[in-house]
């Protein structure tokens, strides 16, 4: 079972968020909204490692960026950092990073 209790979350509200993170990071792999947007994904991958993440990143993330990193905290905190969808889309912004 999820974290708090969700042992089911519908797909919608995974994949929404994870299809406009893709879509930003794929219309300009290389900006700095792309790279702070990915290494937040990773970060938040690997909750082993506490999640660590430099939070002064979101004052140079433009503002739908930072709304974009908002939303994966909250997967996060519902327990939705992890599974296919997120594991999907982490491949294919790896991807779409690498070029």
């Amino acid at each position: 079972m999820k974290p708090n209790g969700y042992s089911h979350v519908p797909n919608d509200r995974v994949a929404e968020p994870l299809a406009s993170v893709l879509a930003l990071i794929e219309s300009a792999p290389h900006s700095a909204d792309a790279l702070s947007l990915y290494a937040l994904m990773s970060t938040l991958n690997l909750e082993q490692s506490g999640c660590l993440f430099r939070l002064l990143k979101f004052r140079e993330m433009s503002e739908p960026a930072r709304k974009l990193a908002y939303e994966l905290l909250e997967m996060t905190a519902r327990g939705e950092n992890s599974g296919q969808a997120w594991e999907q889309a982490l491949r294919s912004i790896e991807r779409a990073m690498r070029g």
